[in-house]
């Protein structure tokens, strides 16, 4: 039987995800990033873009446009990003670049360039994304380690720290920005270190979240605290508190791409690729 395909727009974020919300929860961790982009959208003044395509009734792909004009792409397929390309150009759809699983970002690149001529691609930035499981994990019992939540005692060292985090990310990141989020992460309740033997050795926070997953975030062990296994111990621990908030993983995102990830070594699985590219 010949399938059906048909795109659908929506007019805001509410209808959108009501409508899209247990597709997206089929390769949850691959569609991470819907959770937190729809709702700024949704926020702004902006013209909105919110998108479906349907396969004999089916939902295969789903996208919107972020308050930057770059395109989010769910999980999909090639022929799903066919489509989507082209109900852009028939709507004159206007886009700064693409963020999204890797394999169908390159789809659309490929349909996209066909339609726009000298479109060229500039920067292009990859993550992979990790999921470690949350049930079943018990606390370490070696004496001398916890895991505290950072105060303003802390603080002053967590800043630094920060600071650091964001010189050696790859590229390298504003440095005020990323003290700016440890701050909102304390400021929250969701930003941790470790202490072995009352030393500090590691830190790492909760992001943002979807229906059953958290993003660990800005894991940072010191030049001189590595290699002792404390960034293990800190995401081993972070993972009982995420089970007890009731997510079932949590992921984290790295943008190292060698095989040998440091993720990997703490037991995560990898789950994917993640490119942004960005169009001049």
């Amino acid at each position: 039987m010949k399938r059906k395909y048909r795109v659908q727009e929506y007019e805001n974020w509410n209808r959108f995800i009501r409508r899209s919300e247990k597709f997206l929860l089929s390769k949850e961790s691959r569609n991470n990033l819907f959770w937190e982009v729809g709702p700024k959208v949704l926020s702004s003044k902006r013209n909105q873009f919110y998108v479906n395509v349907f396969s004999n009734g089916e939902i295969i792909q789903s996208a919107i446009l972020t308050n930057t004009d770059y395109l989010l792409l769910s999980d999909g397929t090639e022929k799903s990003i066919s489509y989507l390309t082209d109900s852009l150009i028939r709507k004159k759809i206007i886009i700064n670049g693409i963020l999204g699983p890797s394999d169908v970002c390159n789809y659309f690149v490929r349909f996209w360039s066909n339609y726009i001529k000298g479109n060229a691609l500039s920067n292009k930035k990859f993550f992979r994304i990790y999921e470690l499981p949350c049930k079943g994990k018990k606390p370490f019992k070696k004496e001398g380690t916890s895991l505290l939540t950072v105060g303003t005692r802390e603080w002053p060292r967590i800043r630094l720290w920060s600071m650091d985090f964001a010189n050696t990310s790859s590229p390298p990141i504003s440095k005020s920005a990323t003290v700016n989020m440890a701050r909102g992460m304390m400021e929250k309740g969701d930003l941790y270190v470790l202490k072995q033997k009352g030393k500090s050795c590691a830190m790492g926070g909760f992001g943002r979240e979807t229906p059953n997953i958290v993003v660990i975030n800005m894991v940072y062990v010191p030049v001189n605290e590595r290699h002792l296994g404390y960034a293990s111990k800190l995401t081993h621990q972070m993972s009982i508190i995420a089970s007890q908030r009731g997510y079932h993983s949590c992921i984290l995102f790295s943008d190292y791409m060698e095989k040998d990830n440091l993720y990997l070594k703490l037991g995560c699985l990898e789950v994917g690729e993640f490119t942004e590219i960005s169009f001049s």
